[in-house]
Formats: structure tokens, C-alpha cells, sequence
């Protein structure tokens, strides 16, 4: 698995509780087994991040086969 992930994928909303709530659209390629070619896939996801820098919450809001 590949992915490509730019400075300009990437909206930070920084919340009153203190938590980071992030969305990010990345660009994967995936390949099923070594002889395959590799498949682009398009995948917006939204995290909660805490305090202590940590996940809460991922969600994949959107996963589209390019």
C-alpha cells in the first residue's frame, strides 16, 4: 500500500474542549497481491484527535475507485 497525503489535504478545526477534529482526503494505491497492478483509490477521512494527541475517533466518510 502507497499513499500520497499533501499539505493542502488536511482542515484542522481546533475545538473549545481542546480536541483537534481533522479532515483529510487521501489518495491510496492498493494492490491485492506483489503480481497486481496498483488500484488508486480516492478516501476522505475525518479523525478526533485529544489532549494528549491521540485518535478518538476515524471515520471514512467517502472511498472512491479511481
Amino acid at each position: 500500500m502507497e499513499a500520497d497525503i499533501t499539505p493542502s489535504s488536511y482542515i484542522y478545526k481546533h475545538q473549545n474542549n481542546g480536541k483537534t477534529f481533522v479532515d483529510f482526503n487521501v489518495l491510496y494505491k492498493i494492490k491485492q497481491n506483489e503480481e497486481d497492478l496498483w488500484v488508486p483509490y480516492n478516501i476522505d477521512v475525518s479523525a478526533l484527535v485529544d489532549n494528549n494527541n491521540k485518535i478518538e475517533r476515524i471515520v471514512e466518510k467517502r472511498i472512491e475507485k479511481l
